[in-house]
């Protein structure tokens, strides 16, 4: 590949369409047109000899090949924008992207009250939360991609990691319930739900 002969707009249309497997949403995503974003996409296809996005139904799938691509180029693609930050972060004027890995419940807990406070602090500033796949595919090439994971316990032994919050089960019963007193044992909790007597 002849890097002079190659549009590195068209990493940021890749990286789009990776990431939406959609052409109207990589366009919003990048601010371009359907068709430009879609003469980008042919143009892709024609580099890389991959379809790289296939219909399946009434959906667009990435193809292995994509799916192949998704990690490396991220990573590359910051890597370009950190040559042009500067050493000291200026959150009310920064532009970075931020990948967040966590699980649905911390998404719930936690994403709305730091957006709140992103939008205000620093409202260039672009979170990615990417759904939470647990430490088996934590990789380095992985890794490298992903700013901060949010976890439950020790899964990501060998990294930086600090105590973010604490939390509890709780189990309600009605007043005078007959399983009630034998439900603060967790066997009986588990046993009653695993035959049916506790609906949730």
């Amino acid at each position: 590949m002849n890097l002079n002969s190659l549009d590195l707009n068209l990493l940021t249309a890749l990286d789009a369409l990776l990431r939406e497997a959609n052409v109207s949403r990589a366009a919003l995503r990048i601010g371009l047109s359907q068709p430009a974003t879609s003469h980008a996409l042919q143009r892709l296809r024609d580099i890389f000899g991959d379809p790289l996005l296939v219909r399946t139904g009434a959906r667009m799938e990435l193809t292995p090949r994509a799916q192949a691509l998704r990690a490396p180029l991220a990573q590359a693609l910051d890597q370009v924008r950190g040559l042009f930050v500067p050493d000291d972060f200026d959150a009310a004027r920064s532009e970075r992207q931020f990948r967040l890995m966590m699980p649905d419940l911390a998404v719930e807990l936690l994403m709305p009250p730091l957006m709140e406070k992103v939008t205000r602090v620093a409202p260039n500033v672009r979170i990615d939360v990417v759904p939470w796949r647990g430490p088996a595919i934590f990789h380095a090439e992985f890794a490298r991609t992903i700013d901060l994971v949010i976890s439950i316990g020790n899964a990501f032994r060998g990294f930086h990691r600090q105590p973010l919050y604490t939390d509890s089960d709780a189990l309600a019963v009605r007043r005078g319930h007959p399983m009630g007193a034998k439900l603060k044992r967790r066997e009986t909790f588990l046993a009653a739900r695993h035959v049916g007597v506790i609906r949730t």
